[in-house]
């Protein structure tokens, strides 16, 4: 059992008086945003869970610092509340081993970068995303929460969708890199919602319909199926609307993965519904698709010189690489080509070897593999139409999807992924707890 923490007066009052003070001494704007981080510190300390349903609510929309703030905060809060009750830090039997592992190769490859400095910017905010993990898997103890934050995640996707919509409809202002007009003439606009970049915006997409779509088939009220088929319907689109083909192809494969663990008989009839689905899609969207393998696109000529100049990295610094994070590989990337600046390999895989040598991607790749193992053992203990072996079989197809769209996009480079990375990866590690650990019980 979760302990309840005895309310403080002395913390309360601290508290109030710090965001009063924030509030007379600073210009309003920063004053009210102080303020309101004093009040989410004091619902993270009292009640954990609704700081973790307000975080995954809000972080899309929050700046870079802000986010990263309120996603340390809950953790740090979580982490004292866990020291104040004189519980372990570490409950269940989680395997977070294989997390360790990689982040201690992350420690290891920021201490030998390059540029230390531009290391920690990236290891801060994956220590920081993996202590929110930590943070939800401690207090999501029953389904009751389990289901809530979920619902909070897709909430916050199909707003962060519906700014996307508005954004097409109004017309947004976009960089001329993102279009190919030689090629494809006709797409005039690609939507990025809070992200500032299309491709950003699918990255989180691909993590979140999966969810919205496990709440679907999982619903036993036809009510609540129209209303979550409507929110996955708004997500689609939006992605659709991102224009990104590394996206789409991320989509096309968390889906297959979906159904397959669902159901293998859907599969077959995916194959015709997606040629009909492209007999009906308009010109602009249906070149864009088959541009995927034309290699006189000018994204695609962009991104295999990118590859060919990561590769080259990799050969010369395969042992440790040259430090985690994009600073460090920015850095030595220019020093090979000064007239291609870039922040990222466009691959995560190559990225990871690139920064972490291919010791540092043995190792993800292991988490990876870990984290999938434990949550097939969830499914293999699950009912095929129960709400566990749905809902884990979406955020499976989430991480699948991620993964694949990282063949063509570095996934852990933008802090709001980062954090949308690591709290899939919880929601699968709380199933599994839920699942195997004898005091709680998931149906």
């Amino acid at each position: 059992m979760i302990k309840q923490t005895s309310i403080s007066l002395p913390f309360v009052s601290g508290m109030f008086a710090l965001g009063l003070l924030f509030l007379l001494l600073m210009p309003l704007k920063i004053g009210l945003l102080m303020a309101f981080g004093i009040l989410i510190t004091l619902i993270a300390y009292y009640r954990t869970d609704f700081a973790l349903y307000f975080a995954v609510l809000a972080f899309p929309f929050l700046p870079d610092v802000l986010g990263l703030g309120m996603i340390l905060g809950v953790s740090l809060l979580s982490m004292y509340k866990t020291f104040v009750n004189g519980e372990p830090l570490i409950k269940g039997t989680i395997p977070y081993w294989a997390i360790f592992l990689f982040i201690a190769i992350c420690i290891f490859n920021t201490f030998t970068s390059i540029s230390f400095k531009g290391s920690i910017r990236d290891l801060g905010l994956n220590l920081s995303a993996i202590g929110f993990m930590i943070a939800m898997t401690n207090t999501i103890n029953d389904e009751s929460k389990l289901y809530k934050i979920l619902l909070w995640m897709v909430i916050s996707a199909v707003l962060v969708s519906l700014l996307g919509l508005y954004q097409y409809k109004v017309g947004v202002t976009i960089n001329r890199e993102w279009l190919d007009v030689e090629n494809i003439p006709d797409v005039k606009a690609r939507v990025y919602s809070v992200f500032l970049n299309p491709n950003i915006l699918a990255e989180y997409l691909i993590m979140t319909i999966p969810i919205g779509v496990g709440f679907f088939w999982s619903s036993k009220s036809y009510f609540k199926k129209i209303g979550f088929l409507g929110a996955v319907g708004i997500m689609v689109l939006a992605l659709v609307l991102t224009m990104s083909r590394g996206g789409w192809v991320g989509f096309a494969f968390s889906a297959i993965v979906f159904l397959l663990l669902i159901d293998p008989r859907w599969f077959i009839g995916l194959i015709p519904a997606a040629f009909l689905t492209f007999s009906m899609l308009p010109q602009s969207i249906a070149n864009r698709i088959m541009s995927i393998g034309n290699l006189a696109d000018s994204s695609n000529l962009y991104r295999f010189k990118v590859w060919d100049i990561t590769t080259e990295i990799i050969e010369n610094y395969w042992q440790s690489g040259v430090g985690f994070g994009y600073i460090p590989y920015k850095t030595v990337f220019e020093s090979y080509i000064r007239t291609m600046p870039i922040f990222h390999a466009h691959n995560t895989y190559l990225q990871t070897a690139a920064e972490q040598g291919i010791p540092g991607l043995i190792l993800f790749l292991f988490m990876i593999f870990v984290i999938l193992k434990y949550s097939g053992i969830v499914l293999l203990r699950g009912r095929k139409n129960s709400f566990k072996y749905i809902m884990c079989s979406s955020l499976i197809a989430s991480l699948c999807g991620a993964l694949m769209h990282g063949m063509f996009e570095n996934i852990l480079y933008i802090p709001r992924i980062i954090f949308t990375f690591w709290i899939v990866v919880g929601f699968l590690m709380v199933f599994y707890k839920l699942n195997i650990d004898s005091e709680y019980d998931l149906k």
